[in-house]
């Protein structure tokens, strides 16, 4: 399987790196995995082109809106 760099992920997602790397490490990004090793104190991230396509193709077609909520949910609303 073809992998992809964070960098190219977060180009073609048009999202900063940092942000894609934050939603890897939260499970909220289905287009691999973030892995800490035991005892490391970096993540190692895998993104497969199959899953970066699948995952572009899901949020073709949404408006701004809805990509946010996808991504990061509904916003806390305080009484």
């Amino acid at each position: 399987m073809e992998r992809v760099t964070t960098k190219q992920a977060a180009s073609e997602l048009e999202m900063d790196l940092d942000t894609l790397q934050f939603l890897m490490r939260e499970n909220r990004l289905p287009i691999g995995h973030a892995i800490k090793k035991e005892g490391k104190r970096r993540f190692s991230y895998y993104i497969y082109r199959g899953l970066l396509d699948q995952y572009k193709e899901f949020l073709s077609g949404r408006t701004e809106w809805d990509r946010n909520m996808i991504l990061y949910g509904a916003p806390e609303v305080k009484p």
